[in-house]
């Protein structure tokens, strides 16, 4: 069973005139047993661009971390891979 756990939305103005909202999802999927493995989600909720990487971890804590991080960042859609590369 697969699911998307809310994280958090930002609002960003870019000096633009046009802010946009970004919202960012944990992914969860139930694996053998009691495990699961984690993955994120970005949206960018005017134009519904989205990135998402399933298969990140295993490990709560550090998908909470990740999560954490790309929200202070406030990283979009297009910027996800490129921080994942670095972040692994």
């Amino acid at each position: 069973m697969k699911r998307e756990l809310f994280v958090a939305s930002r609002t960003l103005d870019q000096g633009t005139y046009c802010p946009f909202t970004i919202t960012y999802f944990i992914l969860v999927e139930a694996l053998a047993g009691d495990l699961e493995q984690y993955g994120v989600k970005i949206v960018e909720n005017n134009s519904q661009k989205f990135a998402a990487v399933s298969g990140i971890t295993t490990s709560a804590e550090r998908i909470s971390m990740l999560a954490d991080l790309l929200v202070k960042g406030a990283v979009t859609p297009t910027g996800l891979l490129d921080v994942l590369a670095d972040w692994l």
